[in-house]
């Protein structure tokens, strides 16, 4: 299992893509900043986050683990998907990209994008 998609390694590259892409003047994330309650991720945004966070632990994130709860923080991301990446997806969970998520398997883990979506 990679370094990206456990533990610090995987925090690290979270709180740096999410500064990059959701960042606000004054405003630096970190991993233990609410994402929601801080109002840096809303609806569409949590739709990248998904995006971005499967290609980093490289699988599917079943529907039902789409929680808000389960992306409160970086920190919460990294407790339930990063440490279980190697689980692999559970039955009943998704197989096909939904939500208008563009996938392309050969671009790197940041250059997840939504059709549609503001750069």
């Amino acid at each position: 299992m990679s370094q990206l998609a456990t533990g610090a390694g995987f925090e690290e590259r979270m709180v740096a893509w999410l500064n990059r892409r959701f960042g606000r003047d004054g405003v630096t994330i970190a991993a233990d900043t609410p994402l929601f309650a801080g109002r840096l991720i809303d609806s569409i945004r949590i739709l990248e986050l998904i995006a971005w966070t499967e290609r980093a632990i490289g699988r599917e994130i079943p529907d039902a683990d789409i929680r808000m709860d389960n992306f409160r923080s970086v920190a919460r991301i990294a407790e339930v998907f990063a440490h279980s990446a190697g689980r692999g997806t559970r039955e009943g969970g998704r197989t096909a990209p939904h939500y208008g998520l563009v996938r392309d398997r050969g671009a790197g883990v940041d250059d997840v994008a939504v059709e549609g979506g503001a750069e």
